[in-house]
């Protein structure tokens, strides 16, 4: 929320509603539980790609309070590391050019709800969380 370039975004949002949200996924993303009944990751940010212009720049901004934090928080470089890695992974879902003529936002947010199952061994399928268009 300190964040000028980031701020514009939040403005309005419930923020209990939001942590609560960011910590399931979270912990579905990084392992912690292998099911997941939110929006997916580009459900859940289309609108805010296509409406609002959210992009690259602000996603490695959000990426670099991520990392920041953890490493305020004692974290150990490796998991740290490991963390990025994940982040990464779904950097290209950020980019407007993905979504040129291609999306429908309205459709998108009414399928928004659909759960989601981590893969039980690596080499499977990956998650719909973490997809690319």
């Amino acid at each position: 929320m300190n964040d000028p370039d980031l701020e514009p975004f939040f403005r309005g949002v419930d923020m209990v509603t939001l942590i609560a949200k960011q910590n399931r996924f979270l912990a579905y993303a990084f392992g912690a539980t292998t099911h997941y009944h939110g929006k997916d990751i580009v459900m859940g940010h289309a609108h805010l790609i296509i409406n609002r212009g959210l992009n690259l720049s602000h996603f490695d901004k959000v990426a670099g309070h991520f990392v920041d934090s953890l490493k305020e928080m004692g974290v150990a470089q490796e998991l740290i590391d490991e963390a990025a890695g994940v982040l990464i992974g779904v950097r290209p879902l950020f980019d407007p050019e993905r979504y040129k003529g291609k999306v429908d936002v309205e459709k998108i947010e009414k399928a928004a709800t659909t759960p989601q199952s981590k893969p039980a061994e690596a080499g499977q399928e990956a998650p719909a969380c973490c997809s690319i268009m």
